[in-house]
């Protein structure tokens, strides 16, 4: 059926089913203050031109499934009692739940069952003001080519937008207290994520692809333990901003208080080299470093599970292999990034060099601790200035090398981690 005029059913009440699928309306369509008692069917419709359910009142199941809208949309107000099904829908001009004012929330459309927003596309901007979701919200692999904006939304069930697609997307102070908003696999290149005042909302953004999202407040130390970050893409994303909040401790992978035990140490891996190449290109030396230790951290970790858990033995001696030239790696220099613990790893081995001369080398002089310190660390250095051990055999000329060997590896690699962070 095609009506070629506009269409007006303002205060309409359909108490029956009422159909309008497949029906092509060349106008305006208008359902002001209209009432539905039964199911609502607009299934494939095509409105050339606006469409507008102000204030409009759904009491039983709403069909939009596939509905095509020209114009803008507007559902202001608009209370949804049953289910609400907009799968497919494809909306080319501006759409609204609320109305323009943003701050009624008598204007703000109500989901009082589930609603799916699955496979829709949204051409222009998308409002969400205030709007409340009672059920289930499904978002998923829904396109939103304009701003998206779900300000002030509260989410009482399970919403996921599971690989959606968004241009510009805010989800400021939403809530969602009784579950997690979904947002993995998501393509989100620019946006605000903040956080409500009085309580928290928890992001799940694996394998999201995050570009220049702002996450609010900046300045809590908690703030990341709301946001799952796992294998998550970072292109723009600016840790600079973010900075007082990743301090407190630059883990990135907890969600809540503890890990999800199901993520392998080989993916929270895969997880910290993505953040790492993600602050590098923003230049932040400080972030890249710190998200590249844990990055070792937990590679470390993946050849101990490979240890515990491989069948192969000869699986089993090259992940041990690996596990200990890590283990070295970290234990000597902070895997390149702390020249401090150089100093603290070469101190290490000029106390316990000491304390094997004291057993093993004849000193002229006084038979002290300070003498053999003092021999260590000559020997360290590879100085040798002042006293000489009366005794030369074999194992003392192995000590003494041996000492002076690490000591010219620590001593370099002391200059290469100090050059390092001096730079950064």
């Amino acid at each position: 059926m095609r009506i070629d005029r506009d269409v007006e059913f303002w205060d309409a009440n359909f108490e029956a089913e009422v159909s309008f699928e497949s029906m092509v309306v060349d106008g305006a369509t208008e359902f002001r203050h209209a009432e539905f008692g039964a199911e609502a069917i607009f299934k494939e419709m095509s409105a050339r031109k606006s469409i507008e359910f102000d204030t409009a009142k759904f009491e039983a199941p709403a069909n939009f499934y596939r509905l095509t809208v020209n114009g803008n949309a507007n559902f202001w107000g608009t209370d949804f009692e049953d289910t609400a099904t907009f799968e497919a829908t494809h909306f080319y001009g501006y759409t609204e739940f609320n109305r323009g004012t943003r701050s009624d929330e008598d204007g703000c459309a109500h989901f009082r069952d589930d609603v799916t927003f699955q496979y829709s596309t949204f051409e222009k901007d998308v409002e969400f003001w205030c709007v409340t979701f009672e059920g289930t919200a499904d978002f998923r692999n829904t396109v939103f080519r304009g701003t998206t904006e779900f300000h002030n939304a509260v989410f009482n069930s399970e919403a996921t937008f599971a690989e959606a697609t968004h241009k510009e997307v805010y989800f400021e102070a939403v809530e969602a207290p009784n579950a997690q908003i979904n947002l993995s696999g998501n393509s989100l290149p620019q946006g605000v994520i903040s956080q409500p005042e009085s309580s928290y909302t928890t992001y799940d953004l694996s394998e999201a692809y995050v570009g220049d999202v702002s996450l609010k407040p900046q300045d809590d130390p908690d703030l990341f333990k709301h946001f799952k970050f796992y294998r998550t893409d970072f292109n723009g994303f600016d840790f600079p901003d973010h900075r007082r909040a990743l301090n407190n401790n630059w883990s990135i992978h907890y969600f809540g208080e503890e890990r999800n035990p199901e993520e392998a140490p080989s993916e929270l891996e895969t997880t910290y080299l993505k953040a790492k190449n993600g602050a590098s290109e923003v230049s932040d030396t400080t972030a890249a470093s710190e998200f590249f230790v844990r990055e070792r951290v937990w590679q470390r970790k993946s050849y101990f599970e490979i240890i515990t858990s491989a069948n192969s033995f000869r699986k089993k001696v090259y992940a041990g292999y690996k596990w200990a030239t890590n283990w070295l790696y970290n234990l000597t220099c902070g895997y390149g990034e702390m020249p401090f613990r150089t100093v603290g790893f070469g101190a290490l081995v000029i106390i316990l060099f000491a304390i094997v001369f004291s057993w093993t080398v004849d000193l002229p002089g006084e038979d002290t601790a300070l003498t053999y310190l003092t021999f260590s660390i000559q020997t360290f250095v590879a100085l040798l200035i002042g006293s000489s051990p009366t005794n030369t055999d074999i194992l003392v000329q192995f000590l003494t090398a041996s000492e002076a060997f690490i000591g010219g590896f620590a001593i370099a690699l002391f200059v290469f981690t100090l050059t390092k962070a001096i730079q950064r």
